[in-house]
C-alpha cells in the first residue's frame, strides 16, 4: 500500500509538473483509492481540495474511473456528514466505485473497541473489492451551464446607513459573471464599498495542524504572509459579503474550512 500526502506536498504537486505526473502515475496503477484526512469544520482541508480541482484542470478523471474508494476520517464528529457527503459526491462526479466512509473521533483508536471498529471496516473493504461487489451512484451528476450575467439598470441607489460594507472574493477574471455581480452589487449603493481579492492577498497556504496556536493564541505564518494583517482589518467592518466561484460543488480552495481564509 502506497501512501500519498496530497496536503502536506500540494505545492509541489501543483508546481511541479514532474512530480504532479509521478502521483498520477501512481494513483493510475493502483487496484483502489482510500481517500484519509483529518476533518475539521465542515469540509477537507484547502490542500486536499486544491488537488481535487487539479484533476479537473489537468482532465484526468479517467485515472480514477472504475477504481474502488472508500473515506477515512478522524474529528470530534462535528458536522461530519458534510465532508462525507461532498467525498461521496466526487467519487460519483469520478465515476469511482464507493465503499462508504469511517468516521473516527479523535480519541477512537486510542480505544480497543474503537480499533475493532476500523478493523472490521477495513476488512469489509478488501472483501468488497475481492468479490467484486456492484455499487450504485448516490449524487446527480453537475450540469454546467455557460451564460453571461446581464444586469438590469439600477437607477436608485441604496443608502448604507452609516454601515462599513466589504466584499471579499476570488474572482480570477474580470469578465466572469462573478466580477459583473460584484460590481452591480457595489454600485447599487451610495458612498465606497471595500474590496479584496484572495487572489490579491500573500497567503501562503492552509492551516498545517501544527496545533501552536493552541499555546499563545499566534499562528504559525504570522508575520510570513498576508492573512493576519488582512482578518484584522476585517474587523473594522459591520457587514461582510462573500462572493465566491464554485469549483467542483463547492466554493473554491481559497475558501475551504480550515484554509486561506476561514480558518
Amino acid at each position: 500500500m502506497d501512501i500519498i500526502n496530497i496536503s502536506q506536498r500540494i505545492k509541489k504537486i501543483e508546481n511541479n509538473k514532474d512530480y504532479f505526473n509521478e502521483v498520477i502515475e501512481n494513483i493510475n496503477s493502483s487496484d483502489a483509492i482510500i481517500w484519509a484526512f483529518p476533518l475539521y469544520v465542515f469540509l477537507v482541508a484547502s490542500q486536499y481540495k486544491r488537488f481535487i480541482e487539479l484533476i479537473t484542470e489537468h482532465s484526468i478523471e479517467h485515472v480514477f474511473k472504475d477504481k474502488y474508494t472508500c473515506v477515512l476520517t478522524t474529528s470530534i464528529n462535528f458536522y461530519d456528514h458534510t465532508a462525507h457527503n461532498y467525498m461521496h459526491a466526487v467519487c460519483d462526479d469520478l465515476d469511482m466505485k464507493y465503499l462508504g466512509f469511517y468516521s473516527a473521533e479523535m480519541m477512537d483508536l486510542l480505544d480497543e473497541d474503537g480499533r475493532k471498529n476500523m478493523t472490521t471496516f477495513s476488512k469489509n473493504f478488501f472483501e468488497d473489492i475481492k468479490s467484486n461487489v456492484n455499487t450504485a451512484k448516490r449524487y446527480i451528476p453537475i450540469t454546467l451551464q455557460n451564460f453571461n450575467y446581464a444586469p438590469s439598470i439600477n437607477h436608485m441607489k441604496r443608502d448604507k446607513n452609516s454601515k462599513k460594507l466589504v466584499i471579499i472574493s476570488d474572482s480570477n477574471n474580470n469578465d466572469s459573471n462573478l466580477s459583473v455581480m460584484v460590481e452591480k452589487f457595489k454600485n447599487s449603493f451610495n458612498g465606497g464599498i471595500e474590496f479584496y481579492n484572495l487572489n490579491d492577498i500573500d497567503i501562503k497556504g492552509g492551516c498545517l495542524g501544527c496545533l501552536k496556536c493552541s499555546y499563545n493564541n499566534v499562528c504559525v505564518y504570522q508575520g510570513k504572509d498576508g492573512f493576519i494583517d488582512f482578518y484584522n482589518e476585517l474587523k473594522d467592518f459591520d457587514i461582510v459579503i462573500f462572493a465566491g466561484s464554485l469549483k467542483g460543488r463547492y466554493l473554491s480552495s481559497k475558501w475551504t474550512p480550515p484554509n486561506n481564509f476561514f480558518i
